[in-house]
């Protein structure tokens, strides 16, 4: 992109016709660098930078026009919806996932075969889709109910008469999901598929939205086999899972960025009707 204007300390230079630019200072400096890009029509993204580098450096910007909004994405991606007065970081999984999935009810009673034949198609495909393609999953089975563990989403199934068609946690590299069997199902569609991959855009870092889309807490109307994702949806989770972990809003990457990955725990539970 030309003509943005790079910036760090001291130093701001802008780029040429291709994009490309160039810092200089007298000495180097051995720790990461602070560096900030803006231009017209793009959200300002602040970043950090390593000395030396052995790779080619390319900062990308979002375009602050159609198709982002900046609104919805900071309602699915930092809570914007429910919590507008406090924005989240972004939460999301920096690796992938296997899905453990309990096939006795938590009263004992086995878990349908079609509801089972329906998780194990339905929660890889999920994953995929919330995390853009960055990270695959795999889902097990078993009767013992598993401790939490690192890499792994425990799927567990029970019954009540509350209002809720499921419960998840948010983000992290583990976490929960329950489903409340029959809630919110159809016939003999226990758990619908839409419900399931609500919960899985829960477990990837993403927040209730207004509107028709699969992250509406209002999302059982649909008894059909047809995954309601949205176009909006699609390119915004694209758009969080190009950003790292805690990048908090408007566009600015941790300090840690460009020195390690943490170990990440899972957010507070969200219940869904």
């Amino acid at each position: 992109m030309a003509n943005a204007v790079v910036a760090t300390g001291e130093l701001s230079v802008t780029t040429d016709v291709n994009g490309r630019f160039e810092l200089r200072r007298a000495t180097a400096l051995t720790g990461p660098i602070a560096v900030s890009v803006s231009a017209d029509g793009v959200v300002t993204r602040n970043t950090y930078l390593t000395y030396p580098r052995s790779t080619p450096l390319v900062i990308d910007v979002i375009a602050n026009r159609a198709p982002f909004d900046l609104g919805f994405y900071r309602q699915l991606a930092r809570d914007g919806y429910e919590h507008p007065e406090q924005l989240t970081e972004l939460y999301h999984w920096t690796r992938g996932a296997t899905f453990y999935v309990r096939t006795v009810e938590e009263s004992g009673r086995r878990v349908d075969s079609e509801l089972l034949d329906m998780l194990r198609r339905e929660l890889p495909a999920a994953f995929a889709y919330w995390t853009d393609g960055h990270y695959q999953a795999t889902v097990e089975e078993g009767t013992e109910d598993r401790t939490e563990q690192n890499g792994v989403v425990r799927v567990s199934f029970y019954r009540s008469s509350e209002d809720v068609c499921a419960t998840a946690t948010i983000g992290g590299n583990y976490g929960w999901i329950r489903f409340n069997v029959g809630r919110c199902g159809c016939g003999s569609v226990k758990v619908t598929p839409n419900v399931a991959w609500h919960e899985v855009g829960h477990i990837a870092g993403f927040r209730h939205v207004p509107g028709k889309h699969l992250m509406n807490r209002e999302y059982n109307d649909d008894c059909g086999s047809v995954i309601r994702k949205t176009d909006i949806e699609t390119w915004h989770a694209r758009i969080a899972y190009a950003r790292p972990f805690a990048n908090t809003d408007p566009d600015h990457d941790p300090d840690w960025y460009s020195r390690i990955q943490p170990g990440i725990g899972p957010k507070p539970v969200v219940s869904c009707r």
